[in-house]
This record gives structure tokens, C-alpha cells and sequence, in this order.
């Protein structure tokens, strides 16, 4: 089996903890967990000042801002502590594919045969992605990878190269500043604006990793709500995901 090194992000909400880490278990998988940042963190937030503007123009998210600095952080965490060339990074409402390890060696194949910085392993769709959508074009086979559209989101689950989380780290880490520096000005310090954005990116298909439905997190509106529902229900197979 490739050497991965494994995150999973869970803020605050032991009963999400308690199943994944049974399902890692199932997996024979090794896997950080890391509690996360929470929006107002005396650290790593931005200067109240910044954040008042912010909130005045409607640019301030803190769910996004939370979860973002969660990913740096196991970003951060892998680049200092990590030995594996690669690390898969998850969120904490996802059902994984009982059968990944499986497929695994040969996605991570494909991955480096196309030269890619990282793949969306899980990401959020409500259609089909396959070789007759055309806004997803074929870079390669069956798991199939495909290059996507900008409007393409969620950062469930994906895979990246040591030197593009250095990079990444390097650019909008804790340390950059870069994460104190964007408001009031900017919306887009946010995971699928730049984590998955940045790069040569794919996505697989089948998806290795779905959002579960009704998984506690609160939108803003039931439009968003009903579009995760949606994402979830074309995409989950009982027979298949954990």
C-alpha cells in the first residue's frame, strides 16, 4: 500500500469523533484527528477592527474562516510532522468507500502519471460526473479523473503532494500573515475557494468519499441546505459507503 499520511478535521463534536474514528478502524487506517480552530481564536483570527469592517460589508463568514484555518492546520501539521510524499486530508461528515483501499494504488498511479498537485477524492456534485459531461473533461480511465469547473466545491475529502501542501503553507499559512491581511477586502479565504483551487487539480470518479446527509452542519439558507441533500443522495450508495 502507498504511504499516506491521514488527517481528519472535527470541531467540537464527539459523536462525529466517535464515528469516524470506527470507521478508520474498519479501514485498518492510522489517522490524525485535529480539533480545529474556532472563528474567534485569540491566535490565528484576523484583528477585531478587521473583522468589524468585514461584518459591516458582509465579507465576514466565520464558518468559512473556521474551516479553512482547520485544513491549514493539518496542512501545517502534516508539512512539520509528516513523513509520507503524499497526505489525504478529510472532513468529519463524510462515508467513505468500504472498498478504497482497493482502488487506491491505482488512483495515486493515475495522480502522478497526470502530474497533479491534488485530486478531490469527495466534493460536492448533484449529477453524474462521467465521459459524456462535458464539463468535466477526461484526462485519463476508469476510476476516471477529470479536470472541473470552478464552481466545483467542497473539501471532503482529497489528496495532495508534499510539495504542494509546503507550498500552500507557505502562501496561506499561519505564518504567511496572508490569513490577517484579506478583509475587509476579500471573500475568498475560504477551503474550496483556495485549497482545491490552487494547482493542477482533478477530481475522481466514482468518488471515493460523500457528504452524509442531514450531518448537523447549519446553512445559511435552505437552498444551500436542499443543494448538500441533493449532492448526497446522487452520489451514496448503501452497499458501498461507510
Amino acid at each position: 500500500m502507498i504511504h499516506i499520511d491521514k488527517f481528519c478535521l472535527t470541531y467540537n463534536n464527539p459523536l462525529k469523533r466517535g464515528l469516524m474514528m470506527r470507521k478508520f478502524a474498519q479501514l485498518n487506517w492510522q489517522v490524525r484527528i485535529m480539533e480545529g480552530v474556532p472563528a474567534q481564536d485569540s491566535v490565528r483570527s484576523p484583528p477585531p477592527d478587521q473583522i468589524a469592517q468585514a461584518q459591516m460589508t458582509g465579507r465576514w463568514d466565520p464558518h468559512a474562516w473556521s474551516v479553512m484555518q482547520g485544513h491549514m492546520c493539518m496542512l501545517e501539521t502534516y508539512v512539520q510532522e509528516g513523513t509520507a510524499p503524499y497526505v489525504i486530508i478529510m472532513e468529519d461528515d463524510i462515508l467513505i468507500r468500504r472498498d478504497i483501499n482497493d482502488h487506491l494504488p491505482k488512483i495515486m498511479h493515475d495522480f502522478d502519471l497526470c502530474g497533479l498537485d491534488l485530486l478531490m477524492l469527495g466534493y460536492l456534485t448533484p449529477e453524474p460526473v462521467h465521459m459524456m459531461n462535458t464539463k468535466y473533461p477526461i484526462i485519463n480511465q476508469v476510476f476516471t479523473l477529470h479536470t472541473y469547473p470552478f464552481n466545483v466545491y467542497g473539501t471532503q475529502m482529497y489528496v495532495m503532494t508534499r510539495s504542494h501542501a509546503e507550498w500552500l503553507v507557505r502562501n496561506f499559512g499561519y505564518e504567511s500573515g496572508w490569513h490577517q491581511s484579506v478583509l475587509p477586502t476579500s471573500q475568498s479565504y475560504a477551503a474550496d475557494w483556495l485549497i482545491t483551487k490552487m494547482g493542477k487539480t482533478a477530481c475522481v470518479y466514482p468518488m471515493l468519499a460523500v457528504e452524509q446527509s442531514g450531518g448537523g452542519t447549519s446553512y445559511k439558507d435552505q437552498e444551500q441546505t436542499e443543494f448538500h441533500d441533493l449532492c448526497h443522495t446522487s452520489q451514496y450508495d448503501a452497499a458501498i459507503h461507510i
